[in-house]
């Protein structure tokens, strides 16, 4: 945490606030050490320095990381909000839930916690049963966003898939195949074309899996 920023919105934030969250900015540092504030979507903050409320919905579905936000205690009892019980992604569905139950929410325009990304963390590492954690929480998001109506806030699965295909290609496989079941082709082969896309690879995820099977 910045002390001086995270001091600074909690002397505008009395105890009867009337907002159930509180959204910051934070600032990515990459393992080469390039930095990215992270703005919440491009969330247009106002009054610089200040605790506003806001009403725009976007924003909190865009704060997925547990270190963008503060929750009121009472709003998470009361919707009985919780992480997953094991390791990777552990945190995405408390996330997606708390942002549509929200109603009452302020953003603050400062960055209040740096997150600094290292090699074979929980974020960046290659261990199968973490990357597979992923994967699944993805599909149960993807799940649970399409039942609202909001899958254009999905954006995790074609990244993870990337990441299994280079480290757990079986698992590739296998996710792939488990998207078709569980989420429909349609959004499994729209996955494959991201991973396709960013490898330069054919488009087609029959003939992929075709290769896989026949050097095996």
């Amino acid at each position: 945490f910045i002390k001086k920023n995270l001091e600074e919105l909690l002397k505008q934030y009395p105890f009867n606030y009337s907002s159930d969250a509180i959204f910051w900015k934070s600032l990515q540092i990459e393992t080469d050490g390039t930095e990215l504030v992270c703005d919440l979507g491009g969330a247009d903050f106002p009054n610089k320095g200040m605790l506003n409320m806001w009403s725009n919905k976007e924003v909190p579905y865009h704060a997925k990381a547990p270190w963008h936000k503060m929750v009121r205690r009472d709003f998470i009892e009361k919707h009985n909000l919780k992480f997953d019980e094991f390791i990777g992604s552990e945190d995405m569905m408390f996330s997606l839930k708390l942002a549509t139950a929200l109603e009452k929410f302020a953003l603050y325009d400062s960055v209040i916690y740096v997150y600094e990304k290292r090699e074979n963390s929980l974020e960046t590492g290659f261990a199968r049963k973490l990357q597979c954690n992923k994967m699944n929480a993805s599909i149960t998001a993807t799940k649970y966003l399409r039942s609202i109506n909001k899958l254009e806030y999905r954006d995790a699965a074609p990244f993870y898939l990337w990441r299994l295909k280079h480290s757990q290609p079986v698992m590739f496989i296998w996710f792939l195949i488990k998207e078709v079941l569980v989420l429909g082709p349609k959004i499994a082969i729209a996955d494959y074309k991201e991973v396709a896309k960013s490898d330069g690879v054919s488009a087609n995820p029959f003939v992929f899996v075709w290769r896989k099977i026949r050097r095996k």
